[in-house]
Protein backbone atom coordinates (compact mmCIF):
# COMPACT_ATOMS: atom_id res chain seq x y z
CA UNK A 1 0.00 0.00 0.00
CA UNK A 2 1.87 3.38 -1.05
CA UNK A 3 1.77 6.57 0.73
CA UNK A 4 -0.71 8.18 -1.68
CA UNK A 5 -3.54 5.22 -1.25
CA UNK A 6 -2.34 5.65 3.30
CA UNK A 7 -3.08 9.35 2.67
CA UNK A 8 -6.50 8.58 0.84
CA UNK A 9 -7.76 5.52 3.64
CA UNK A 10 -6.62 7.85 6.76
CA UNK A 11 -8.37 10.98 5.42
CA UNK A 12 -11.19 9.04 5.97
CA UNK A 13 -11.07 8.93 9.98
CA UNK A 14 -11.07 12.73 10.64
CA UNK A 15 -14.93 12.47 10.88
CA UNK A 16 -14.67 10.55 13.61
CA UNK A 17 -11.42 12.31 15.05
CA UNK A 18 -13.45 14.92 14.95
CA UNK A 19 -16.39 13.70 17.05
CA UNK A 20 -13.79 11.50 19.36
CA UNK A 21 -14.34 13.78 22.32
CA UNK A 22 -18.43 13.81 21.93
CA UNK A 23 -20.95 11.33 23.69
CA UNK A 24 -22.58 10.83 20.46
CA UNK A 25 -21.64 7.51 18.87
CA UNK A 26 -23.18 7.87 15.55
CA UNK A 27 -24.29 10.49 13.15
CA UNK A 28 -27.03 11.05 10.57
CA UNK A 29 -25.59 11.20 6.74
CA UNK A 30 -27.58 15.17 7.32
CA UNK A 31 -24.68 15.98 8.89
CA UNK A 32 -22.50 15.45 6.22
CA UNK A 33 -23.49 18.71 4.48
CA UNK A 34 -22.07 21.62 4.55
CA UNK A 35 -23.91 24.77 4.69
CA UNK A 36 -21.45 26.02 2.10
CA UNK A 37 -22.57 26.44 -1.67
CA UNK A 38 -19.96 25.57 -4.26
CA UNK A 39 -19.28 28.18 -6.04
CA UNK A 40 -16.50 26.80 -8.43
CA UNK A 41 -19.15 25.05 -10.69
CA UNK A 42 -21.19 26.54 -13.26
CA UNK A 43 -24.11 25.23 -12.37
CA UNK A 44 -26.59 26.15 -14.92
CA UNK A 45 -24.08 24.01 -17.11
CA UNK A 46 -24.50 21.05 -15.01
CA UNK A 47 -28.08 21.25 -14.92
CA UNK A 48 -27.90 21.74 -18.91
CA UNK A 49 -25.63 18.51 -18.85
CA UNK A 50 -27.91 16.62 -16.37
CA UNK A 51 -31.23 17.14 -18.02
CA UNK A 52 -30.21 16.44 -21.59
CA UNK A 53 -28.67 12.78 -19.89
CA UNK A 54 -30.70 11.70 -17.02
CA UNK A 55 -33.50 13.31 -17.93
CA UNK A 56 -35.66 10.96 -15.76
CA UNK A 57 -34.69 12.70 -12.42
CA UNK A 58 -34.00 16.01 -14.07
CA UNK A 59 -36.66 17.30 -15.93
CA UNK A 60 -36.60 20.70 -17.38
CA UNK A 61 -38.40 23.07 -15.24
CA UNK A 62 -37.78 27.15 -15.44
CA UNK A 63 -38.50 27.64 -12.23
CA UNK A 64 -35.91 25.31 -10.48
CA UNK A 65 -32.27 26.55 -9.57
CA UNK A 66 -29.30 23.06 -8.97
CA UNK A 67 -28.00 23.72 -5.95
CA UNK A 68 -24.54 22.68 -5.53
CA UNK A 69 -23.21 22.40 -2.03
CA UNK A 70 -19.41 20.69 -0.61
CA UNK A 71 -19.62 17.76 1.92
CA UNK A 72 -17.49 18.63 4.61
CA UNK A 73 -17.42 15.47 6.76
CA UNK A 74 -17.81 11.60 6.67
CA UNK A 75 -16.17 11.14 2.87
CA UNK A 76 -12.22 11.26 1.95
CA UNK A 77 -11.54 14.80 1.78
CA UNK A 78 -8.79 14.61 -0.60
CA UNK A 79 -11.96 13.41 -2.95
CA UNK A 80 -14.71 14.49 -1.37
CA UNK A 81 -18.37 14.19 -2.86
CA UNK A 82 -20.53 16.76 -4.00
CA UNK A 83 -24.05 17.36 -2.56
CA UNK A 84 -26.79 18.43 -5.76
CA UNK A 85 -30.46 19.73 -4.77
CA UNK A 86 -32.94 19.79 -7.78
CA UNK A 87 -36.69 20.31 -7.17
CA UNK A 88 -36.71 18.88 -3.30
CA UNK A 89 -34.31 15.72 -4.30
CA UNK A 90 -31.00 15.81 -3.17
CA UNK A 91 -27.99 13.38 -5.28
CA UNK A 92 -24.41 12.97 -4.61
CA UNK A 93 -21.78 13.38 -7.06
CA UNK A 94 -18.76 10.78 -6.35
CA UNK A 95 -15.61 11.57 -8.41
CA UNK A 96 -12.91 9.50 -9.37
CA UNK A 97 -9.29 9.96 -7.78
CA UNK A 98 -6.75 11.34 -9.95
CA UNK A 99 -4.20 9.50 -12.24
CA UNK A 100 -0.57 9.99 -11.33
CA UNK A 101 1.64 10.20 -14.43
CA UNK A 102 -1.23 9.22 -16.99
CA UNK A 103 -1.74 6.12 -14.81
CA UNK A 104 -5.09 4.74 -15.93
CA UNK A 105 -6.00 2.20 -13.44
CA UNK A 106 -7.90 4.84 -10.83
CA UNK A 107 -10.30 5.54 -13.55
CA UNK A 108 -10.88 1.70 -14.27
CA UNK A 109 -11.10 0.95 -11.00
CA UNK A 110 -13.51 3.91 -10.64
CA UNK A 111 -16.26 1.85 -13.76
CA UNK A 112 -15.27 -0.99 -11.88
CA UNK A 113 -17.04 0.07 -8.59
CA UNK A 114 -20.30 1.89 -10.60
CA UNK A 115 -20.51 -1.41 -12.27
CA UNK A 116 -20.46 -3.38 -9.06
CA UNK A 117 -22.39 -1.00 -7.36
CA UNK A 118 -25.30 -1.15 -10.10
CA UNK A 119 -25.26 -4.43 -10.90
CA UNK A 120 -25.70 -5.32 -6.72
CA UNK A 121 -28.88 -2.27 -7.32
CA UNK A 122 -30.61 -4.26 -10.10
CA UNK A 123 -29.97 -7.95 -9.64
CA UNK A 124 -29.73 -8.83 -5.67
CA UNK A 125 -30.87 -7.75 -2.93
CA UNK A 126 -28.22 -6.21 -1.18
CA UNK A 127 -28.67 -2.81 -0.51
CA UNK A 128 -26.53 -0.13 -1.96
CA UNK A 129 -27.57 3.25 -3.37
CA UNK A 130 -28.90 3.31 -6.72
CA UNK A 131 -26.53 5.14 -9.33
CA UNK A 132 -28.46 7.11 -11.58
CA UNK A 133 -25.53 8.01 -14.43
CA UNK A 134 -22.35 7.40 -15.11
CA UNK A 135 -19.62 10.37 -16.79
CA UNK A 136 -16.44 9.63 -18.49
CA UNK A 137 -16.41 13.10 -20.02
CA UNK A 138 -13.79 14.96 -18.15
CA UNK A 139 -14.87 18.27 -19.56
CA UNK A 140 -18.58 18.06 -17.86
CA UNK A 141 -16.51 18.56 -14.58
CA UNK A 142 -13.01 18.37 -15.12
CA UNK A 143 -12.83 14.37 -13.46
CA UNK A 144 -14.98 11.24 -14.22
CA UNK A 145 -17.39 11.17 -12.13
CA UNK A 146 -21.16 9.10 -11.01
CA UNK A 147 -24.61 10.70 -9.73
CA UNK A 148 -25.95 8.62 -7.07
CA UNK A 149 -28.66 8.71 -4.74
CA UNK A 150 -27.99 10.42 -1.00
CA UNK A 151 -29.38 8.42 1.52
CA UNK A 152 -30.43 10.02 5.21
CA UNK A 153 -29.55 7.71 8.06
CA UNK A 154 -26.93 6.73 10.91
CA UNK A 155 -23.72 5.65 10.67
CA UNK A 156 -22.07 4.72 13.69
CA UNK A 157 -18.68 5.14 14.28
CA UNK A 158 -15.47 2.64 14.78
CA UNK A 159 -14.99 4.33 17.97
CA UNK A 160 -17.99 3.03 19.74
CA UNK A 161 -18.48 -0.10 18.63
CA UNK A 162 -20.05 -0.96 22.10
CA UNK A 163 -22.77 1.29 21.01
CA UNK A 164 -23.48 3.10 24.34
CA UNK A 165 -25.78 5.27 23.50
CA UNK A 166 -28.69 3.25 21.96
CA UNK A 167 -31.88 2.78 24.20
CA UNK A 168 -31.26 -0.72 24.91
CA UNK A 169 -29.57 -4.22 24.55
CA UNK A 170 -32.73 -5.18 21.89
CA UNK A 171 -31.24 -2.43 19.76
CA UNK A 172 -27.52 -2.92 20.07
CA UNK A 173 -28.60 -6.58 19.30
CA UNK A 174 -30.32 -5.98 16.22
CA UNK A 175 -27.70 -3.92 14.58
CA UNK A 176 -24.81 -6.50 15.24
CA UNK A 177 -27.30 -9.03 13.62
CA UNK A 178 -28.03 -7.29 10.91
CA UNK A 179 -24.69 -7.13 9.80
CA UNK A 180 -23.58 -10.22 9.88
CA UNK A 181 -26.88 -11.07 8.48
CA UNK A 182 -26.12 -8.65 5.34
CA UNK A 183 -22.57 -10.14 5.23
CA UNK A 184 -24.23 -14.08 5.01
CA UNK A 185 -26.45 -12.55 1.87
CA UNK A 186 -23.27 -10.85 0.24
CA UNK A 187 -21.72 -14.01 0.39
CA UNK A 188 -24.40 -15.91 -0.74
CA UNK A 189 -24.44 -14.59 -3.97
CA UNK A 190 -24.03 -16.66 -7.72
CA UNK A 191 -21.98 -14.36 -9.06
CA UNK A 192 -21.64 -16.37 -12.47
CA UNK A 193 -25.77 -16.01 -12.23
CA UNK A 194 -25.76 -11.64 -11.60
CA UNK A 195 -23.04 -11.31 -13.78
CA UNK A 196 -20.54 -9.89 -11.56
CA UNK A 197 -17.44 -12.08 -12.15
CA UNK A 198 -16.56 -10.10 -15.45
CA UNK A 199 -15.94 -6.98 -13.33
CA UNK A 200 -14.79 -8.55 -9.78
CA UNK A 201 -12.03 -10.54 -12.03
CA UNK A 202 -10.47 -6.93 -12.71
CA UNK A 203 -11.45 -5.40 -9.75
CA UNK A 204 -8.65 -3.11 -8.30
CA UNK A 205 -6.46 -3.57 -5.11
CA UNK A 206 -6.12 -7.54 -5.13
CA UNK A 207 -4.17 -7.37 -2.75
CA UNK A 208 -6.93 -8.10 -0.42
CA UNK A 209 -7.47 -11.35 -2.16
CA UNK A 210 -3.30 -12.20 -2.05
CA UNK A 211 -2.24 -11.02 0.99
CA UNK A 212 0.87 -12.99 1.86
CA UNK A 213 2.71 -10.72 -1.47
CA UNK A 214 2.51 -7.83 1.25
CA UNK A 215 2.12 -8.55 4.93
CA UNK A 216 4.25 -11.46 5.52
CA UNK A 217 7.43 -9.24 5.14
CA UNK A 218 5.70 -6.65 7.53
CA UNK A 219 4.73 -9.67 9.84
CA UNK A 220 7.77 -10.77 10.47
CA UNK A 221 9.41 -7.30 11.27
CA UNK A 222 6.55 -6.40 13.61
CA UNK A 223 7.81 -10.35 15.43
CA UNK A 224 11.17 -9.53 15.38
CA UNK A 225 11.19 -6.11 16.66
CA UNK A 226 8.73 -8.09 19.42
CA UNK A 227 11.73 -10.38 20.29
CA UNK A 228 14.19 -7.61 21.07
CA UNK A 229 12.38 -6.12 24.16
CA UNK A 230 12.78 -8.33 26.89
CA UNK A 231 9.88 -7.57 28.30
CA UNK A 232 8.18 -9.78 25.53
CA UNK A 233 10.34 -12.51 25.69
CA UNK A 234 8.23 -14.72 28.69
CA UNK A 235 5.11 -14.24 26.57
CA UNK A 236 6.49 -14.84 22.97
CA UNK A 237 8.06 -18.60 24.96
CA UNK A 238 6.44 -21.42 23.32
CA UNK A 239 5.02 -19.79 20.17
CA UNK A 240 7.31 -21.06 17.91
CA UNK A 241 5.41 -23.95 16.63
CA UNK A 242 2.68 -21.94 15.90
CA UNK A 243 4.57 -19.09 14.21
CA UNK A 244 6.17 -22.18 11.85
CA UNK A 245 2.14 -23.30 11.26
CA UNK A 246 1.19 -19.28 10.55
CA UNK A 247 3.87 -18.60 8.09
CA UNK A 248 3.22 -21.96 6.58
CA UNK A 249 -0.47 -21.39 5.97
CA UNK A 250 1.11 -17.33 4.39
CA UNK A 251 3.55 -18.92 2.05
CA UNK A 252 0.70 -21.68 0.96
CA UNK A 253 -2.10 -18.79 1.26
CA UNK A 254 -3.34 -19.35 -2.75
CA UNK A 255 -3.58 -23.37 -1.99
CA UNK A 256 -5.20 -23.28 1.17
CA UNK A 257 -7.76 -20.74 1.81
CA UNK A 258 -8.28 -20.23 -2.24
CA UNK A 259 -9.35 -23.10 -3.30
CA UNK A 260 -11.92 -22.11 -5.60
CA UNK A 261 -15.03 -23.59 -3.25
CA UNK A 262 -14.07 -20.94 -0.53
CA UNK A 263 -14.59 -17.98 -2.58
CA UNK A 264 -16.66 -15.70 -2.77
CA UNK A 265 -17.43 -11.61 -3.40
CA UNK A 266 -15.92 -10.15 -0.61
CA UNK A 267 -16.19 -6.24 0.35
CA UNK A 268 -13.20 -5.93 1.45
CA UNK A 269 -13.82 -2.94 3.91
CA UNK A 270 -16.87 -4.03 6.03
CA UNK A 271 -16.88 -1.91 8.93
CA UNK A 272 -19.20 0.79 10.67
CA UNK A 273 -18.75 3.87 9.00
CA UNK A 274 -19.33 2.08 5.39
CA UNK A 275 -22.95 0.43 6.86
CA UNK A 276 -26.05 3.28 6.36
CA UNK A 277 -28.71 2.36 8.72
CA UNK A 278 -32.36 3.44 8.31
CA UNK A 279 -33.17 6.81 10.60
CA UNK A 280 -35.98 4.95 12.60
CA UNK A 281 -35.35 1.60 12.32
CA UNK A 282 -32.47 -1.19 13.58
CA UNK A 283 -31.74 -1.90 9.73
CA UNK A 284 -29.16 -1.38 7.13
CA UNK A 285 -30.18 0.62 4.15
CA UNK A 286 -26.44 0.65 2.66
CA UNK A 287 -23.35 -1.06 2.47
CA UNK A 288 -20.85 1.97 0.58
CA UNK A 289 -17.39 2.09 -0.31
CA UNK A 290 -16.77 -1.14 -2.68
CA UNK A 291 -13.38 -0.14 -4.09
CA UNK A 292 -11.37 -2.90 -2.81
CA UNK A 293 -14.60 -5.24 -3.33
CA UNK A 294 -13.15 -8.45 -5.04
CA UNK A 295 -13.36 -12.40 -5.24
CA UNK A 296 -11.48 -13.54 -2.56
CA UNK A 297 -12.40 -15.52 0.79
CA UNK A 298 -15.04 -14.76 2.98
CA UNK A 299 -13.55 -15.07 5.96
CA UNK A 300 -11.78 -12.00 4.92
CA UNK A 301 -14.92 -10.04 5.30
CA UNK A 302 -15.77 -11.43 8.58
CA UNK A 303 -12.57 -10.97 10.49
CA UNK A 304 -12.29 -7.75 9.17
CA UNK A 305 -15.16 -6.70 11.10
CA UNK A 306 -14.59 -9.12 13.74
CA UNK A 307 -11.25 -7.86 14.45
CA UNK A 308 -13.01 -5.39 17.32
CA UNK A 309 -13.65 -8.55 19.41
CA UNK A 310 -9.40 -9.53 19.40
CA UNK A 311 -8.16 -6.45 21.57
CA UNK A 312 -9.10 -7.71 25.19
CA UNK A 313 -6.42 -10.54 24.65
CA UNK A 314 -3.33 -10.69 26.70
CA UNK A 315 -4.38 -7.04 28.58
CA UNK A 316 -2.80 -8.22 32.42
CA UNK A 317 0.57 -8.03 31.09
CA UNK A 318 0.52 -5.09 29.03
CA UNK A 319 3.04 -2.46 30.60
CA UNK A 320 1.37 0.30 29.06
CA UNK A 321 -2.39 1.97 30.07
CA UNK A 322 -5.29 1.10 28.27
CA UNK A 323 -6.16 4.73 27.52
CA UNK A 324 -2.30 4.73 25.13
CA UNK A 325 -4.85 1.77 22.55
CA UNK A 326 -7.09 4.62 20.25
CA UNK A 327 -10.78 4.70 20.53
CA UNK A 328 -11.07 4.11 17.03
CA UNK A 329 -9.06 1.30 16.51
CA UNK A 330 -10.00 -0.43 20.04
CA UNK A 331 -12.38 -2.55 19.57
CA UNK A 332 -14.19 -3.49 22.83
CA UNK A 333 -11.42 -2.76 25.15
CA UNK A 334 -12.94 0.62 26.35
CA UNK A 335 -16.36 -1.07 26.97
CA UNK A 336 -16.18 -1.39 31.38
CA UNK A 337 -19.02 -4.11 31.62
CA UNK A 338 -19.44 -7.31 30.00
CA UNK A 339 -20.99 -7.20 26.26
CA UNK A 340 -23.34 -9.64 26.48
CA UNK A 341 -24.98 -9.09 29.73
CA UNK A 342 -24.95 -5.55 29.78
CA UNK A 343 -25.00 -4.13 26.08
CA UNK A 344 -26.51 -6.60 24.43
CA UNK A 345 -23.84 -7.33 22.03
CA UNK A 346 -23.21 -10.67 20.70
CA UNK A 347 -20.09 -12.84 21.54
CA UNK A 348 -17.58 -13.10 18.73
CA UNK A 349 -19.08 -17.16 18.33
CA UNK A 350 -22.51 -16.01 18.61
CA UNK A 351 -22.07 -13.52 16.15
CA UNK A 352 -20.49 -15.85 13.47
CA UNK A 353 -23.33 -18.37 14.07
CA UNK A 354 -25.87 -15.79 13.17
CA UNK A 355 -24.19 -15.38 10.08
CA UNK A 356 -23.97 -19.17 9.50
CA UNK A 357 -27.63 -19.09 9.90
CA UNK A 358 -28.35 -16.89 7.42
CA UNK A 359 -26.20 -18.13 4.59
CA UNK A 360 -28.84 -19.05 1.90
CA UNK A 361 -26.74 -21.67 0.26
CA UNK A 362 -27.42 -24.97 -1.10
CA UNK A 363 -25.92 -27.65 0.92
CA UNK A 364 -22.36 -28.27 -0.13
CA UNK A 365 -21.94 -24.64 -0.42
CA UNK A 366 -22.67 -23.98 3.20
CA UNK A 367 -20.27 -26.66 4.05
CA UNK A 368 -17.58 -25.28 2.55
CA UNK A 369 -17.91 -22.11 4.32
CA UNK A 370 -18.34 -23.40 8.09
CA UNK A 371 -15.48 -26.11 7.27
CA UNK A 372 -13.28 -22.88 6.02
CA UNK A 373 -14.37 -21.08 9.09
CA UNK A 374 -13.68 -24.09 11.26
CA UNK A 375 -10.15 -24.80 10.02
CA UNK A 376 -9.05 -21.00 9.03
CA UNK A 377 -11.07 -18.39 11.31
CA UNK A 378 -8.11 -17.80 13.58
CA UNK A 379 -5.39 -17.50 10.93
CA UNK A 380 -7.58 -14.98 8.85
CA UNK A 381 -8.34 -13.20 13.02
CA UNK A 382 -4.33 -12.85 13.41
CA UNK A 383 -4.40 -11.78 9.01
CA UNK A 384 -5.94 -8.92 10.10
CA UNK A 385 -4.33 -7.79 13.18
CA UNK A 386 -1.15 -7.71 11.11
CA UNK A 387 -2.61 -5.86 8.26
CA UNK A 388 -2.85 -3.21 10.22
CA UNK A 389 0.38 -3.30 11.73
CA UNK A 390 1.96 -3.24 8.36
CA UNK A 391 0.18 0.43 7.74
CA UNK A 392 1.04 1.33 10.83
CA UNK A 393 4.86 0.44 10.59
CA UNK A 394 4.81 2.23 7.03
CA UNK A 395 3.09 5.41 8.21
CA UNK A 396 5.89 5.22 11.32
CA UNK A 397 8.38 4.78 8.15
CA UNK A 398 6.90 7.36 6.60
CA UNK A 399 7.33 10.01 9.17
CA UNK A 400 5.53 12.38 6.64
CA UNK A 401 3.27 15.77 7.89
CA UNK A 402 0.07 14.80 7.21
CA UNK A 403 0.63 11.30 9.70
CA UNK A 404 1.69 13.34 12.39
CA UNK A 405 -1.37 13.15 14.41
CA UNK A 406 -2.06 10.05 13.77
CA UNK A 407 1.33 8.40 14.72
CA UNK A 408 0.68 10.44 17.97
CA UNK A 409 -2.07 7.82 18.45
CA UNK A 410 0.08 4.93 17.77
CA UNK A 411 3.40 4.80 19.51
CA UNK A 412 5.67 2.09 18.75
CA UNK A 413 4.58 0.46 22.21
CA UNK A 414 0.90 0.12 20.98
CA UNK A 415 2.30 -1.22 17.41
CA UNK A 416 4.57 -4.31 19.85
CA UNK A 417 0.97 -4.59 21.97
CA UNK A 418 -0.59 -5.59 18.56
CA UNK A 419 1.92 -8.18 17.42
CA UNK A 420 1.60 -9.50 20.84
CA UNK A 421 -2.33 -9.92 20.77
CA UNK A 422 -2.05 -11.37 16.99
CA UNK A 423 0.13 -14.05 18.36
CA UNK A 424 -2.98 -14.75 21.40
CA UNK A 425 -5.26 -14.87 18.34
CA UNK A 426 -3.18 -17.22 16.62
CA UNK A 427 -2.47 -19.65 19.50
CA UNK A 428 -6.31 -19.96 21.14
CA UNK A 429 -8.28 -23.02 20.81
CA UNK A 430 -9.42 -24.08 17.26
CA UNK A 431 -12.39 -21.97 16.48
CA UNK A 432 -15.03 -24.26 15.79
CA UNK A 433 -19.08 -23.44 15.51
CA UNK A 434 -19.81 -26.60 15.19
CA UNK A 435 -19.77 -29.46 12.75
CA UNK A 436 -20.55 -28.89 9.41
CA UNK A 437 -22.63 -31.34 7.56
CA UNK A 438 -23.91 -32.75 4.39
Amino acid sequence: MGVNKLTEHFSRLQFSDFLEMSSKDYYSTEDTISNQVNEEIDSDKLLKYLIANVNDEFLQDSAAKLLIYNVSAGFSQSNPPLLLKYRNKRYLIRFCSESVDGDPSPIHGFFKQYQIISTLYNKTSIPVPKIYHYCSNQLVLGKVFYLMQFLVGRIFLNRAVHLPNLKNNTDRSQIYAAVSKLMARLHGIDIDKVGLRKYLKSATNNYWKSPKQWTIKEMLKQFNTCLHHKRNKQILAGFEDKLDEYIYFMNNYQFIAEKEENLTIIHGDIHFENIIFSATKNEIIALVDWETCTIGNPLFDITYFNHRWQWKYNMKEMSFPITSIPLNWSGFIHAKKPLNKYYGIPTEHQFIKHYVSNLDLHSVRKYNIITNINNHYNYYASLQIYRLLSIFYKLHQNKQKQFEKLLKKFPLVVIEYFTINGLYVLNRPRFEIYKAKL
